[in-house]
């Protein structure tokens, strides 16, 4: 008797082997139910005039500032609204649904839409990418927007795909510089050791790389232009995916001149690598290194004061923004319950007065900031602290939280 099993009856095992394995995954999936909870959100503010644009939940407004008033303009229904751009006459607006990342065209004189443009999430089985994570940017006639693993070139007329960069890291945010494109050119999953330390300039209408500069770190963060100055963030750290738990790591900002890729000047402090914009204001140069600001000779680099009285329980400081009206710096906090705090211009010396449950970052009228909270659009006299006006908006939106809901 043969007792060798036959071909047929392999695959037969082996089909039933792969269910029952497929079961057990369904199954585990099945098992985690999302929790749906109801969240608020606000993108980026914009102003146009008169008119304040921004996205609160999934809806677009425009608030008439002369009247104070609120027009609900677009619903996009379930889509949560991330950024808002204004060119020429036209708005670009966009955001997530749990299926697709999606950006609208508005006429600004008409108030229609344009053109839509959906881009799925899926990034395979059970794989889903997130939102937009570069902010949108804009180069002669083409409209740049990436996610965190992908970057797209759209016409700005009719909102077509001109061409599109796939399977790259963006760590290092993309912007435009002298109508050239900059961006970190690093494959997700490259261990090399020079894996995402070059820095790629390309045509914007095209995607075509035109040079290359090479960084000694690891970049990341939010790159900026300034005179003749590309600032650029980098991680000196050997390991710079791992964290620290004895502490941070070593982060550089260069000045790197933008003709010859130079390097002019480096400042180090201790932290990671994070989407914080920096900040520039008459000669000097802002940023954050974890819980400190940075004030910085933007001419030689020399360090002219650091600020101190910080909160450590914030471990998440951002975008430095000067008002001048007061001398002040405003920083966002986040890590605890969302606030603005303010240092003094000169020396970096904390104040008292503080913003408090912010849902964006503020924009600043001489002494006055303006921003989003729960279900309202608000402005406060930062001298006095009380509020000048308060607009209702809807700005909730539905949040699939995963995890243990017992």
């Amino acid at each position: 008797m043969d007792m060798n099993t036959s071909k047929p009856h392999k695959l037969w095992f082996f089909g039933i082997g792969f269910l029952a394995i497929l079961c057990c995954i369904l199954s585990i999936v099945w098992a985690v139910k999302p929790e749906v909870v109801d969240a608020n959100s606000f993108s980026n503010l914009v102003m146009d005039g008169d008119a304040l644009w921004f996205g609160a939940g999934y809806n677009l407004y425009r608030v008439d500032l002369i009247k104070q008033t609120a027009i609900l303009v677009y619903d996009t229904k379930d889509v949560r609204i991330s950024f808002v751009q204004i060119d020429g006459n036209r708005l670009f607006f966009g955001g997530s649904s749990e299926k697709q990342n999606v950006i609208w065209a508005l006429d600004l004189d008409g108030e229609k839409i344009l053109w839509t443009q959906e881009f799925g999430r899926s990034r395979g089985l059970f794989i889903k990418t997130g939102g937009f994570s570069v902010q949108p940017l804009i180069a002669n006639e083409v409209l740049l927007i990436g996610e965190v693993d992908r970057f797209y070139a759209l016409d700005k007329n009719s909102g077509n795909i001109e061409w599109e960069i796939e399977d790259n890291w963006f760590e290092f945010k993309p912007i435009i510089m002298n109508d050239q494109l900059v961006y970190s050119a690093y494959k997700f999953g490259e261990k090399d050791p020079q894996a995402n330390h070059t820095i790629s300039f390309a045509d914007p209408l095209s995607g075509q790389t035109i040079r290359t500069i090479s960084m000694p770190g690891y970049l990341g963060g939010m790159p900026a232009i300034h005179g003749n100055c590309l600032f650029v963030k980098e991680d000196l750290d050997p390991d710079p995916k791992s964290i620290e738990m004895s502490g941070a790591h070593r982060i550089v900002l260069n000045c790197v001149d933008s003709s010859s890729g130079k390097t002019l000047w480096s400042v180090e402090g201790e932290d990671y690598l994070r989407d914080s914009q920096i900040g520039f204001h008459n000669g000097m140069v802002f940023d954050v290194f974890y819980n400190q600001v940075f004030a910085i000779d933007e001419q030689s680099g020399s360090l002219l004061w650091k600020s101190y009285g910080l909160d450590d329980e914030y471990y998440l400081y951002e975008n430095p923004q000067v008002i001048e009206e007061l001398n002040w710096i405003a920083l966002e906090a986040y890590g605890g319950p969302a606030k603005v705090i303010f240092l003094e211009l000169a020396d970096g010396r904390l104040r008292n007065e503080e913003l408090v449950d912010n849902l964006c970052t503020p924009i600043f009228i001489s002494q006055d900031a303006i921003y989003g909270i729960e279900n309202a659009l608000i402005r406060v006299d930062l001298v006095t602290g009380k509020i000048v006006w308060s607009i209702p908006v809807d700005s909730h939106y539905f949040l699939r939280r995963y995890g243990d809901n017992d």
